[in-house]
Order: structure tokens, then C-alpha cells, then sequence
């Protein structure tokens, strides 16, 4: 019980706190981790590939907690075999680099792939491999929160499964063409509710959180560039909520239209508050839609499910953010 509680606090902390991005270098993290978990069962015969020269911009700590849950999940479930082998290694996926942990142990279903990255949700039974259902739900929760996607494959007892992350690379003007959301709050309860209700939806798309309005102009998606500065950083939709620190969500929308780069980004406004004159002015200045977040969570969880459909499925944006010359 007392790790569970343990795991369950590092979920809900992955998403607060002060991100530091820095080239960091993902070869050395792995074998610190691949090193540890030697040192633990030092009789076990497992062969670490790890490829040289792996590095992304990202945050140390937090990657470091992603490997140490991916490179645990791949020595968990290759125990039950005499010798295995556990690869890190990077390829391209769709033309942009993707880092991969490969393993050769008991593999997993895909016709459950939806519940890989759930939190509390398994695969395989207690009985079989102990655990929480924890591991990858933080690893998936570290990667949105830089910006980026990881998704998993599997064979069931063919002795092969493998998790990739889209990161950005160690170098400048890194930029993505997956469809991001933006989640913009700063109340540390409404986010875990917020991220929850993601989760449950099963959103596979790449979730970044910012705090403040500041933020959200200047880094809304953690590039080293200038928000907006192109038009591939463009995420697919703003969620954002109006009372926030630096700069509030009412000043923050009115520059977002001012600007011809985000003149038409899609920005939904989710509050708690229930002021009239909010609603009104959230249109006067440009507003897509405008959301009172629900008390009761599954309502909330609904809402969320919704937005998803709409905006990330349904609807159609523009490719470019300014007017069309």
C-alpha cells in the first residue's frame, strides 16, 4: 500500500513544479538506470543494448523518472525467461526521430493497446508480474508534459513489446506537426481533475501544460523558438482559463487575435467561473467556445470527451495561423 501512495504522489506531482529544458544526454540516464537495476538482482542474465549518442531537449529529472519506469517494465516482464535482452535505441517514425525501449519478454496484447498507458490499468494479472498499473501512465504523463507523444505495440506471449517516444531532438528550431493541446491552468487541482479526465478519455494527442499567461505567449509549447513564430507549432487548440497570474486569460485571448500568427487558433475558454460579463467579453474578444468546467468529475470527464471530439477530430483548422495573403 505504502508504494502505491508513493506512486500514486509522483503521478500527480509529474505535472507541477518548474520544467528546465536542456540537451540531456539519454544514453548515459539509461545505463544509470540499466546499472541500478543490475544491482538489485545481480544473478539475473539480461543484456542492456543501449545505442551511443542518444540526446533530446528535455528535462533531466523528468526523463529520468520515464526511464526508470520504461527500463523497470522491460525487467519485470523479461524475469520470467532464463536470458532476455532490453534495447534503447532511436529510429524515425513518419520522418521524425523517435526513441524506443524494445524488450523480449512477455509481451502484450494490442487488442488491449488502449489501456497501456491508463493509470491502475494492467495487462497482465497480479499473479503473473506484481504491480500497480502506474509505470507507464507517469511515463506517458512526462512525455505530454514536454510536448511530445509516446504510444506502444506488443505480441502476447511472443516474447516482444516496445514503447517509442516522439521527443525533440538536441537541437535548435525542433518543431512538431502532431495535433497538441495546450492546457493553460494554474490551480494545481483543476489540472490533476483536468489530466484525469484526458486519461479516462483515452486522448492520445501531446498535452502541454502551462501555469500562467506569460508562459503561453511567450513557451506554449516548450520550443526553444518564440511562441507562434511558425506556423507548424501551432497547437490545435487552446484551452484556457481566465484567472491566471502574469497575465490574465481575458488579455491573453485579446493578444492571441491581435497577432495575424494566431489570429485564428482555436481557443476554448474553460472556467470555473459563472460571471456573465466573462461570458460576453470571452466572445467580444474572439473566443471559439466557452466551457464552465463541471463539479462532478465524470461530468467533467464528459466535457472533456467532447472538446476531444469536436476539436481534435470534427473540426478543421486552418494550416496557416495569419490570413491568407
Amino acid at each position: 500500500m505504502g508504494q502505491l501512495i508513493d506512486d500514486m504522489l509522483l503521478l500527480s506531482r509529474i505535472n507541477r513544479g518548474e520544467m528546465k529544458r536542456e540537451p540531456v544526454d539519454l544514453t548515459a540516464l539509461a545505463e544509470g538506470v540499466a546499472a541500478e537495476l543490475r544491482g538489485r538482482e545481480p544473478d539475473r542474465t539480461v543484456a542492456f543494448v543501449i545505442e551511443p549518442g542518444l540526446s533530446a531537449i528535455c528535462d533531466t529529472a523528468l526523463l529520468g523518472v520515464a526511464l526508470e519506469n520504461l527500463l523497470g517494465n522491460a525487467w519485470k516482464f523479461t524475469s520470467k525467461k532464463p536470458s532476455a535482452t532490453i534495447v534503447v535505441g532511436r529510429e524515425r517514425h513518419e520522418g521524425a526521430p523517435t526513441f524506443f525501449v524494445r524488450d523480449d519478454g512477455a509481451g502484450f496484447d494490442m487488442a488491449h493497446i488502449s489501456k497501456l498507458f491508463g493509470a491502475f490499468q494492467r495487462l497482465h494479472t497480479q499473479r503473473e508480474f506484481p504491480g500497480n498499473g502506474v509505470g507507464l501512465a507517469t511515463v506517458q504523463r512526462v512525455v505530454h508534459r514536454h510536448g511530445c507523444k509516446v504510444w506502444g505495440e506488443g505480441v502476447l506471449g511472443q516474447g516482444w513489446s516496445r514503447v517509442e517516444l516522439l521527443l525533440h531532438p538536441a537541437s535548435r528550431g525542433a518543431t512538431m506537426s502532431e495535433k497538441i493541446i495546450v492546457l493553460v491552468e494554474d490551480n494545481e487541482d483543476d489540472e490533476e481533475s483536468a489530466m484525469l479526465a484526458f486519461e479516462r478519455s483515452r486522448i492520445a494527442n501531446a498535452m502541454v501544460v502551462v501555469r500562467d499567461g506569460q508562459e503561453v505567449l511567450d513557451y506554449p509549447l516548450g520550443t526553444e523558438a518564440k511562441a507562434f513564430k511558425d506556423a507548424k507549432t501551432l497547437p490545435q487548440v487552446v484551452l484556457l482559463d481566465l484567472k491566471l497570474p502574469k497575465v490574465g486569460g481575458m488579455e491573453v485571448l485579446r493578444r492571441l487575435r491581435a497577432d495575424p500568427r494566431t489570429r485564428r487558433l482555436p481557443v476554448v475558454i474553460l472556467t470555473s467561473y459563472k460571471e456573465e460579463e466573462d461570458l460576453f467579453t470571452s466572445y467580444n474578444f474572439g473566443a471559439n467556445s466557452y466551457v464552465r468546467k463541471p463539479v462532478d468529475f465524470n461530468r467533467f470527464a464528459d466535457a472533456i470527451q467532447q472538446l476531444q471530439m469536436y476539436w481534435l477530430v470534427l473540426n478543421e483548422a486552418p494550416t496557416s495561423g495569419g490570413d491568407r495573403p
